[in-house]
């Protein structure tokens, strides 16, 4: 688990243009990077979702 976690924030630390090679809005994606704002900055997110369940299925 901890290697999970370093990895994924070393994936925000990453510029952008590397990060948006992940980006999608297709929720069915394995791996996606999405960023939101409600209005514009002080409501900004950023997430990284990674499918893991079964774990053997991606490995």
């Amino acid at each position: 688990m901890d290697g999970a976690v370093e990895a994924a924030s070393d994936f925000f630390k990453l510029p952008s243009e590397i990060k948006e090679e992940f980006a999608s809005e297709d929720i069915r994606q394995p791996v996606r990077y999405h960023t939101s704002s409600k209005d514009g900055i002080s409501l900004s997110r950023a997430l990284l979702k990674l499918y893991a369940h079964p774990l053997s299925d991606w490995m």
